[in-house]
């Protein structure tokens, strides 16, 4: 986990890149379990493809497994 909060923090976003509704992030074995909500595909592509170099940088893995649909309902609680 502490390799994912350096690699955060060195893509200077300092918080949620643009486009980027909400990210929940989790410890798990040989990294970190990442669920994001994009406002848009091509956000989320955009913010990818910019900072794929990180994932080779740090030594993470690539994403396993990446969904996109559209979203009807999106509702979060201010914790």
């Amino acid at each position: 986990m502490a390799n994912y909060e350096a690699m955060a923090e060195r893509s200077g976003h300092g918080g949620l890149p643009e486009g980027c509704l909400c990210r929940i992030v989790g410890g798990a074995e040989g990294g970190a379990q990442v669920i994001e909500v994009w406002r848009a595909p091509d956000a989320a592509r955009r913010f990818s493809e910019q900072n794929a170099q990180l994932l080779v940088e740090f030594k993470m893995p690539p994403p396993t497994h990446v969904a996109a649909f559209p979203i009807t309902i999106y509702e979060a609680a201010g914790i």
